[in-house]
């Protein structure tokens, strides 16, 4: 700085704040008084705006070359990868600060714009799987049904057999007022079965687990180790407790069987199903 004016260069440093504080003051006080050296500063603002729109120049390709070479090294000797972004960012560093900043708004505009559009479309795809769940839901449950009919068939459980024959065959023996497999008012006492009989105990007893998880005492109708949805699991059909036209169905996790130290089985399935539709 001369005696009687600043120089340019110490004016285009005050715009870009690179004075102590007790310089940049004695340098705006006299710009204030100075009128030749305020029309320099106005001279240097209009040329910095000018600069800001003139297009990048573009860098020589040996030198392109070189900086690409010293980035590839970087990243040999480190884990970290470098994007692309970065690459561009490095072979600019010599640029004017606002050019980056730029730069930064538009990665950041461009990002805010990919995240609204996967969030309105993964409303859609959100949706479309809710649906897909809820369409599997209800296969399982009408696979499970015509599993459990199936399973009272083959047991061929006396009681059940005239009910399943007819619901598949569309008739219906006995007398017209009377309901399929319902045994008649006279032969009522002596048509009960020992309990054992009745219900189709099977061979061999369930496991605790299963027993402990469903809860009740009655000896299964039939019971069988099934894959349900993916999961190893006991299907168990008991009687229905108020309607001899219903059974009851259990699935029930088979993962307590083998679980240390024992813990009572989860029931996935609790469902009870007509036997005469």
């Amino acid at each position: 700085m001369t005696e009687m004016h600043p120089e340019p260069a110490d004016i285009a440093a005050l715009d870009e704040d690179l004075h102590p504080p007790a310089e940049a003051r004695r340098l705006r006080e006299h710009l204030a008084g100075c009128p030749e050296c305020a029309q320099i500063q106005q001279e240097l603002q209009l040329l910095r705006q000018e600069l800001t729109q003139l297009p990048a120049p573009e860098m020589p390709p040996e030198v392109a070359a070189r900086i690409d070479a010293a980035l590839a090294a970087e990243a040999a000797a480190t884990p970290a990868r470098v994007s692309r972004f970065r690459a561009l960012v490095s072979r600019e560093t010599g640029r004017r600060p606002h050019l980056a900043l730029a730069a930064v708004g538009t990665v950041v505009a461009v990002g805010l714009g990919t995240l609204l559009v996967q969030n309105l479309q993964g409303g859609d795809h959100g949706s479309t799987a809710d649906l897909a769940i809820e369409a599997d839901a209800a296969g399982s449950e009408d696979a499970l049904e015509n599993q459990v009919r199936e399973l009272l068939a083959e047991a061929e459980v006396p009681q059940y057999a005239e009910i399943l024959e007819s619901a598949d065959t569309g008739s219906v023996s006995g007398e017209t007022d009377q309901r399929p497999g319902t045994p008649s008012p006279e032969t009522t006492e002596a048509a009960e079965p020992d309990p054992g009989e009745e219900y189709g105990a099977v061979s061999a007893p369930l496991p605790s687990c299963v027993e402990s998880a469903i809860g009740r005492t009655e000896d299964p109708l039939v019971a069988e180790a099934e894959r349900y949805q993916g999961t190893d699991a006991y299907l168990v059909v008991l009687p229905h407790s108020a309607d001899p036209l219903r059974v009851d169905a259990y699935v029930v996790d088979a993962d307590c069987v083998s679980a240390s130290p024992s813990v009572e089985g989860e029931v996935l399935v609790k469902e009870s199903y007509p036997l005469d539709e």
